[in-house]
């Protein structure tokens, strides 16, 4: 087994944040569950957001709605509006479920982006091991991937970041080890639906994977009877849980 304190989705696409929760991976949500990018260049500002704590993200003076006709307009998240991050190159698929220009809505989605945001920090800041996952159909070249890399271990000093990217779309089939706890599987199918349902074989390297940090579990209990005393749990890992 493969011992981390915590998986973390990068985004690319929302398989990675939906593999991590069918294996228990993914004890809350985080910032990059559910985003997604066209290029490489999004990975370049989120390895010079760190330090910051990515402060320039999600700003709404650069927040751009993505209407009918643009390429990116159709797909998943019915019932959410669509927005393209100009400053980030990250795209916001299902943060908002009315337009930035509605009361209060910019402002809620927001606080949950930063909640999420100030969670992970506070996990990279107290625990010491962790393995960053990445999936995505855009080329991501090894020298980006390692910037990005060495970015967190330069963050904090003397902790453990693996990375592995899983990237589709690819001209042949290979798992390249570039050693120093970096891994590129390459496939050359596109992302299908069995991505999200823990069947297609290019994702079995979590299976080995396994994490300290454990979901938080809601729990309920009553009297079914003055001697009887029911109790019943469920773990706080389903989409949408702050």
């Amino acid at each position: 087994m493969r011992d981390y304190d915590l998986v973390i989705s990068l985004g690319g696409n929302c398989a990675t944040a939906a593999n991590l929760q069918r294996r228990k991976l993914r004890p809350f949500s985080l910032p990059f569950d559910w985003v997604y990018f066209v290029d490489e260049v999004a990975i370049v500002n989120l390895a010079s957001g760190i330090k910051d704590h990515f402060s320039q993200m999600m700003q709404k003076e650069n927040l751009v709605e993505v209407l009918p006709g643009h390429p990116e307009y159709a797909g998943l998240h019915p019932g959410y509006i669509r927005y393209i991050d100009k400053g980030s190159g990250y795209r916001f698929a299902n943060h908002f479920r009315e337009r930035i220009s509605c009361e209060g809505e910019y402002d809620r989605a927001y606080c949950l982006w930063r909640k999420r945001v100030e969670r992970l920090f506070r996990v990279l800041a107290s625990k010491q091991r962790f393995l960053l996952v990445l999936a995505t159909t855009v080329p991501i070249r090894e020298c980006v991937a390692r910037a990005l890399q060495m970015s967190f271990r330069e963050a904090f000093p003397g902790k453990v970041f693996d990375l592995e990217l899983l990237l589709f779309c690819c001209d042949e089939d290979t798992i390249c080890d570039l050693r120093d706890g970096l891994v590129v599987h390459r496939s050359k199918r596109d992302f299908n639906d069995y991505d999200y349902h823990q069947t297609n074989y290019e994702w079995h390297f979590l299976d080995d994977v396994r994490v300290s940090i454990k979901p938080k579990r809601n729990r309920c209990s009553f009297h079914l009877l003055p001697h009887l005393r029911v109790e019943f749990s469920w773990n706080r890992t389903q989409r949408g849980v702050m």
